[in-house]
């Protein structure tokens, strides 16, 4: 019975030590100053899964879809009317990006990215700016560690793959903004 005991104690001591894997898939300890939990790290891949979508979709690598045909031309060029199931408005844009990038990123991106704007309540695309180019990369499943949380700063290096197949890292920085972690940059 002792040895039935003994060897029960012996698993449960290696089944908790497998059971404290963090971010990386390393043995680190939880107590780990750079630790963070299952919950963090979620957060962290959605705001890298929103960077992607704002990369990919709305800023740099394409567009949101438009309507041709009904273009309003002013002086600050031409636009057409955006059609789209993710962002039906302006307000709505600003909106996802607040809940992606802290404000002041926020509003550098919509300075820097000034395709979009509202006319009559409707979200329009400028069509005289033209897309950016970026490298493309496949966002879909990236390799996160953490390298530093302090004072509400999450500085982490995020590993995906280009379009030739090598692997390509961002250090990525976010901040905790009133409780709610927030991106200091759009990344790409």
């Amino acid at each position: 019975m002792k040895k039935f005991v003994l060897i029960l104690a012996c698993f449960l001591i290696l089944l908790t030590g497998c059971a404290q894997k963090n971010y990386s898939g390393s043995t680190d300890n939880a107590l780990d100053e750079n630790y963070i939990g299952e919950g963090q790290m979620t957060v962290l891949r959605h705001l890298i899964s929103s960077n992607a979508f704002f990369v990919e979709e709305v800023f740099i690598e394409n567009r949101l879809p438009s309507e041709t045909g009904k273009d309003t031309t002013n002086e600050s060029g031409v636009f057409a009317p955006v059609v789209s199931e993710k962002i039906n408005s302006y307000d709505e844009l600003v909106q996802i990006i607040k809940s992606t990038y802290t404000a002041e990123a926020a509003e550098k991106i919509l300075a820097d990215f000034n395709y979009y704007t509202d006319i009559d309540g409707k979200l329009h695309i400028n069509k005289q700016i033209p897309a950016s180019e970026a490298e493309n990369y496949d966002w879909s499943n990236p390799e996160i560690e953490v390298i530093s949380v302090a004072d509400g700063t999450y500085t982490f290096d995020v590993t995906v793959k280009k379009e030739n197949g090598l692997n390509h890292s961002f250090t990525m920085i976010a901040k905790d903004v009133d409780g709610n972690i927030r991106l200091e940059n759009i990344y790409y």
